[in-house]
């Protein structure tokens, strides 16, 4: 992946993007406008503004929690290390292709196409169970999937916006993919020896 050309991330995105747009259309006559629900303020601009400020401090939070699970976590590091492998060479501009194609196929697909369908809860599920890993790391990433499933959806539908959401979810693949490549947990494991001769280990 990392060394892949540009356009295999719109290649693999592509079809679902397309997918979640079109059964969005066909079911609401809508794309990028949420379903009724409750909103940030009965203004839609409003409601808009609110939206893209929260995106932000998700973004922030979601940022700093990855890294705490990666320093903290077994699991985590073992993913952070399975994506690493993938990533490892990607320029700034590919990780920043990728994420852009994830977010907007990922949110058309599960937001706007299944959320209307299942529910806030039903495609956050379906998009944690469709995260797939290793044993190790599956459950775990999953659960955290479905939680941000769950966020994505709320921000969606109190916004009335499906642009809230892409721009948190955009940002975070971006910020985390960036730290994925250029960060290496395994060397704040490697034992070293205190000032006084015992050996420690670096987090």
């Amino acid at each position: 992946m990392g060394r892949s050309p540009w356009w295999l991330p719109w290649a693999v995105y592509g079809p679902l993007a397309a997918l979640g747009a079109g059964l969005s259309w066909l079911s609401r006559r809508s794309v990028f406008s949420a379903p009724a629900g409750p909103r940030f303020a009965e203004d839609p601009s409003l409601a808009l503004a609110v939206g893209l400020a929260l995106a932000c401090g998700v973004a922030w939070l979601t940022v700093r929690s990855t890294r705490w699970l990666v320093a903290h976590k077994r699991w985590a590091r073992a993913l952070h290390l399975h994506l690493r492998a993938l990533l490892l060479g990607a320029s700034s501009a590919r990780l920043l292709t990728l994420a852009a194609a994830s977010a907007l196929a990922e949110e058309l697909f599960f937001r706007a196409a299944l959320l209307p369908w299942c529910g806030l809860f039903g495609s956050a599920l379906v998009f944690g169970l469709l995260h797939y890993s290793s044993r190790e790391t599956y459950l775990p990433w999953m659960l955290w999937a479905t939680l941000m499933g769950m966020v994505f959806g709320a921000l969606y539908v109190a916004s009335g916006s499906l642009l809230v959401p892409m721009l948190a979810h955009a940002a975070i693949n971006y910020e985390n993919m960036q730290y994925i490549c250029n960060v290496d947990p395994t060397r704040a494991d490697t034992p070293r020896r205190s000032p006084h001769g015992v050996s420690s280990r670096r987090l």
